[in-house]
């Protein structure tokens, strides 16, 4: 007997074989009438949206409020677009048959696009994506799967895109421009990013945590004393190593910091290592992918909202980490094993619990077999290095209460991580319900969601989540580990990128369609990063983003008499100091000591 899901099977088997028999052909009809009226109506909804002035949409889309009116010529263009689109397609089917019946086919899948369409107005809404982001970045996941669907159909009715590019370009053009491109951008976010975080730091938008802390440190550390933080440990504090594990700063950022001693040379640093990330993304990406879609999928990191964020959040050891990360990516990609082993010691010294990322993408290596030895020693030597510098060495210089980010997983009168992992195992349903939040579920969208879930998509790639999971997501008593405008996402941001490109790798592979099915997940990856960016980066519109604790302010104002800059001219009084103030202090930089 055959089944109704039969028509279904074949059509995965072949997709071309049951639609093309006589018997399904109503069916074939009705699919194409239904997708023009879709189409239709489609387009009369974003013309009408686009037509909105900016407060009216927001009413709209906020609180259902429109003028009756204006609603009603909303509808009446919807259902009016719905019934031409039908209509026109149901005239030309009578006038050429079985003949016009296969082009409006080819017609529909070329014009899937204009589906998605009718959500643009409403994703450009940076305020009510800043006031309902759970209610916006649904909105958005709905919008990048009709993208990705859309154009698949799309580009599977046209072969010449892929053809186009190449005709009469050199060689050397086509190798060496999309690095040029890649590296242009870093620039860009280079600049762009220094500029605007030191007028941050100008406007007093910076704090003693944790930029003080590091200019504290640094300038203690140029002065033979590198142990010392008395900005975090007191005037008679003991090891900061006993806090963070952090010995990268003395061949990285120190550097610089004894060239010009001041705040805003750790904050260009930070700027200028996360934009310079996007090369050795781009060279690892590469020998994944096509350099064209290497490049592409490059650029849009720029635009990726949880990096920019902690980019104004004062100054941070894990910012570099995707620099750093994807070196050590490429090297193991082209079998580079001294700077494999130089990459990896380089990641640990940025912070003790670097170790824990480096120790799964190990576990990767070995599961998957794509380097089986190597990933064995990662994840031994990473695992092993984790719990000597955490759980050995740091508690003998320092009690720190980094342990309390977990302590509703905590058994009561048992502080520390042990407890938090017997409830994870032996309580997993208690462990669940702290996981299903709102908080974490708008956390875990601002992650994934501009990468359209690529990371996910298989259960392998999906191992590589881990490390941003263990310090986000898994956190319960510290709300700014599940916030991209804090800098704890940057412990997973190089694995889930590094996963999204393996994905793009795994797509394109596909020996039937993988070109289409690889630029259809990039192209909805590229508007769901652009729209996600747009509405909680810096760089499109600059009324709601927030870095840290607040909003950022990207104007200083042109009044003498109310700017804080003034206020950075104020004399301020401080202890004794028993070494001199770094450089810069006595033009009215708001340093702190060397010691007090």
């Amino acid at each position: 007997m055959r089944s109704f899901a039969d028509p279904i099977l074949e059509a995965e088997l072949d997709p071309g074989a049951p639609w093309s028999q006589a018997r399904l052909s109503s069916a074939r009809v009705v699919r194409v009438l239904a997708a023009l009226a879709l189409i239709g109506g489609a387009l009369g909804l974003f013309v009408q949206t686009a037509r909105m002035t900016v407060p009216s949409l927001d009413a709209f889309v906020r609180a259902n409020w429109l003028s009756d009116p204006e609603r009603s010529a909303i509808f009446l263009v919807v259902i009016a677009g719905a019934l031409v689109g039908g209509a026109l397609g149901a005239a030309y089917l009578l006038g050429t048959g079985a003949v016009g019946l296969s082009r409006l086919e080819w017609l529909t899948n070329a014009l899937r696009p204009a589906v998605p369409l009718a959500i643009v107005p409403t994703l450009l809404m940076y305020e009510f994506a800043y006031r309902s982001p759970l209610v916006y970045l649904v909105y958005l996941a709905v919008f990048t799967v009709l993208v990705e669907w859309s154009l698949r159909g799309a580009w599977a009715s046209f072969s010449w895109p892929w053809s186009l590019p190449r005709v009469g370009w050199p060689s050397a053009l086509r190798r060496h421009l999309p690095l040029g491109l890649v590296a242009a951008g870093a620039i860009f976010y280079s600049v762009y990013f220094s500029y605007y975080t030191v007028q941050n730091h100008w406007r007093l938008g910076t704090s003693g945590y944790d930029l003080g802390i590091h200019v504290n440190w640094a300038a203690n550390a140029l002065h033979g004393m590198p142990w010392r933080c008395p900005m975090f440990l007191g005037p008679d504090g003991g090891y900061y190593v006993g806090a963070h594990a952090m010995f990268a700063m003395f061949f990285t950022w120190l550097p610089f910091f004894a060239i010009y001693p001041s705040a805003e040379t750790l904050l260009v640093y930070q700027a200028t290592i996360v934009g310079l990330a996007a090369i050795p993304m781009y060279l690892f990406a590469r020998t994944q992918i096509p350099r064209a879609a290497a490049a592409v999928f490059s650029l849009l990191y720029l635009l990726y909202a949880p990096v920019h964020g902690p980019n104004f959040y004062d100054f941070h050891e894990l910012m570099p980490l995707m620099f750093w990360a994807f070196w050590l990516f490429w090297a193991i990609a082209t079998r580079r094993n001294l700077l494999t082993a130089i990459f990896v010691v380089v990641l640990y010294a940025h912070r003790e619990d670097v170790a824990v990322g480096v120790a799964v993408l190990g576990l990767f290596l070995l599961i998957t077999g794509a380097r089986a030895r190597l990933g064995m020693v990662l994840a031994v030597v990473s695992t092993a290095w984790f719990i000597l510098i955490k759980f050995v060495i740091m508690p003998r210089l320092y009690h720190t209460w980094f342990a309390d980010i977990y302590k509703d997983l905590q058994v009561a009168g048992h502080p520390g991580y042990g407890s938090v992992v017997q409830t994870m195992l032996i309580n997993p349903s208690f462990f669940v319900k702290t996981l299903l939040t709102e908080v974490k579920a708008i956390y875990f969208l601002h992650i994934f969601l501009p990468l359209a879930f690529l990371p996910l998509r298989r259960p392998a790639l999906a191992l590589l989540a881990i490390p941003g999971f263990f310090f986000t997501l898994l956190t319960t008593g510290y709300a700014p580990t599940v916030s991209i405008a804090f800098h704890y996402g940057m412990h997973g941001a190089p694995y889930v990128f590094a996963a999204a490109i393996l994905m793009l790798r795994v797509l394109g592979a596909s020996p039937r369609d993988g070109i289409v099915r690889r630029n259809a997940a990039l192209g909805a990856m590229a508007a769901a990063m652009f729209f996600h960016s747009y509405a909680y980066g810096a760089i499109f519109q600059h009324h709601t983003f927030v870095g840290g604790f607040g909003k950022v302010e990207f104007t200083m104002s042109p009044d003498p008499g109310q700017s804080p800059w003034r206020t950075c001219h104020q004399p301020v009084r401080t202890a004794p100091s028993r070494h001199p103030a770094p450089r810069g202090a006595s033009r009215g930089r708001p340093l702190v000591p060397a010691a007090t």
